[in-house]
């Protein structure tokens, strides 16, 4: 096996504008942005940039050597790094181009780019086994799979056309070739495409982890009061989540034609095709599904929220209720403190039962009033602290006036 490259790399839609935000890091480690800058010059000492270029093109990229790895971010936001191969182990040098991504690399994109709109999560540059390519000018099909087999690995696939052979794994593929440009090509349809993908699945994940929610919440008969807050919160969370997928979704879609462009203009649709590097009719197929369960979410969001709100408002009028009661109650007990009220009768008597004297309470004395008053209402206010919650955590209303589900039969990808 003659191996004459490594490669791994990631996709994340973004502009030129992040491009040259990427070019000033390398750069001089400096942000317009408001990032820790002492954190910003030590995540890019950890990368060794040297050899730093903006260069034009159908894509406008970056390139640099970081830490002695080649380097090429593209402003659709697609990246690739190449180590060269090392004589001794190919797959000590998989390794340890996997470990500088995840380490160094990673991290400082994370960082520089955490500023405005949220990701999701943090899977936009790390959290999945990245693909790695094997560029080999020579290697018959027992040393690709041993190399496999030694990764873990296997070959499930294999595409033979006359310019090159790629065998494909799970996180590997081996491109066989003596074409150098077409190698390189492939090497970023690959990297495109299994990013994309993965993007795709994540975005249908995130659907299904939010349908469910909502699902169980409408399966319980009945919910506490006090959850209402709390579930219309987070009601919240999901349709920002919501209108973020839905704009990813657009965004993957506008680049996946410019990237199909870029491969009409160079003539290798016909080389792609018979290789599995052109893949763009079944991307823009799969956008168009979860693009469409995305928007029956956004339905599906909108009613539950409007439905909890109406039940959050019931709450409310039933807050103030118990409130009513519990203040009456206060006032009550205050009369019954003070024993009676003004224009009561009075009767005296001596301690054998014999009454003494008669009289009408006619009114309370300023002090009496205070001190008596004072006791009513701290007794009002232990009556709300006590009763009120009591009063609410027993109230309950129907989780059946949240809409039901209604996923469609197959939602499989």
């Amino acid at each position: 096996m003659e191996v004459t490259s490594i490669k791994t790399g990631s996709w994340f839609p973004m502009t030129k504008l992040h491009l040259k935000e990427y070019y000033r890091f390398l750069l001089s480690g400096d942000s317009d942005l408001p990032l820790e800058k002492r954190k910003l010059g030590a995540l890019r000492r950890g990368l060794k940039p040297a050899a730093v270029e903006y260069r034009g093109g159908r894509f406008d990229r970056v390139t640099a050597d970081l830490n002695g790895i080649s380097s090429e971010y593209f402003e659709d936001g697609l990246l690739s790094l190449t180590a060269a191969e090392r004589t001794d182990d190919p797959v000590k040098s998989i390794s340890e181009l996997g470990a500088f991504y995840e380490d160094k690399l990673a991290p400082a994109l994370d960082h520089l780019y955490s500023v405005g709109a949220p990701r999701l999560d943090a899977t936009y540059r790390r959290g999945h086994e990245r693909t790695k390519i094997v560029i080999c000018a020579a290697a018959d099909d027992r040393e690709v799979a041993a190399l496999c087999e030694r990764l873990g690995d296997h070959v499930h696939f294999t595409a033979r056309q006359q310019r090159a052979i790629v065998h494909f794994a799970r996180h590997l593929i081996v491109i066989v070739g003596s074409d150098a440009e077409l190698n390189e090509r492939l090497a970023l349809a690959y990297i495109f495409f299994r990013e994309y993908e993965h993007k795709l699945s994540h975005l249908l994940n995130l659907n299904r982890g939010i349908w469910q929610w909502v699902a169980s919440v409408r399966e319980r008969k009945t919910l506490r009061l006090k959850e209402l807050p709390a579930i219309r919160d987070r009601l919240v969370d999901y349709q920002r989540d919501l209108n973020v997928g839905q704009a990813r979704l657009a965004q993957m879609s506008h680049y996946l034609s410019e990237r199909e462009a870029e491969i009409g203009e160079a003539g290798l649709e016909e080389t792609t095709r018979a290789l599995e590097a052109h893949r763009f009719a079944k991307m823009r197929t799969a956008t168009a599904y979860l693009t469409d369960l995305w928007l029956m979410l956004e339905k599906y969001l909108a009613t539950a929220i409007k439905a909890t709100e109406m039940l959050y408002q019931e709450n409310l009028q039933k807050e103030l209720k118990v409130q009513e009661f519990v203040f009456l109650l206060g006032a009550v007990s205050g009369l019954l403190v003070l024993g009676t009220a003004p224009g009561a009768a009075l009767n005296f008597t001596a301690p054998d039962g014999q009454l003494l004297a008669t009289g009408t309470l006619a009114a309370f004395s300023l002090r009496d009033l205070a001190f008596y008053g004072s006791i009513a209402v701290f007794a009002s206010l232990i009556i709300y602290k006590v009763v009120r919650p009591l009063v609410t955590s027993f109230q309950r209303v129907s989780a059946r006036n949240l809409p039901s589900p209604a996923m469609p039969d197959d939602d499989r990808s």
